[in-house]
């Protein structure tokens, strides 16, 4: 994800100095909490605090942020539960329309 996340960024006009990195989500949400910088996630937790109780800020980007994509795995041998088929015709249904939008503004 960093390296996604960074040409984002990128193509934003911004180039961020990376100091440190972690694959642990806790431990840069951690980070950020100490006042060690900031960062760019894919996903949002249901509190704004760090696991030691400190204070995180978070912010939506505005605009276009490209694109990423999501493999889903799943044996051939079994059925998809209902909330997986339910999460793929999301995930198709949402590609759809992006690419429907990106065809009316080239």
């Amino acid at each position: 994800m960093r390296d996604n996340q960074l040409v984002n960024l990128r193509m934003s006009g911004l180039d961020p100095k990376v100091r440190w990195s972690s694959q642990s989500f806790e431990a840069v949400r951690g980070m950020v909490a100490r006042g060690l910088g900031y960062t760019v996630l894919v996903q949002r937790p249901p509190v704004n605090l760090s696991y030691d109780g400190l204070p995180l800020s978070v912010l939506e980007i505005e605009g276009e942020v490209g694109v990423s994509d999501i493999c889903v795995a799943y044996t051939a041998s079994e059925r998809p539960s209902l909330r997986l088929r339910a999460f793929l015709d999301f995930c198709e249904e949402t590609g759809a329309e992006k690419e429907r939008e990106a065809g009316r503004n080239p």
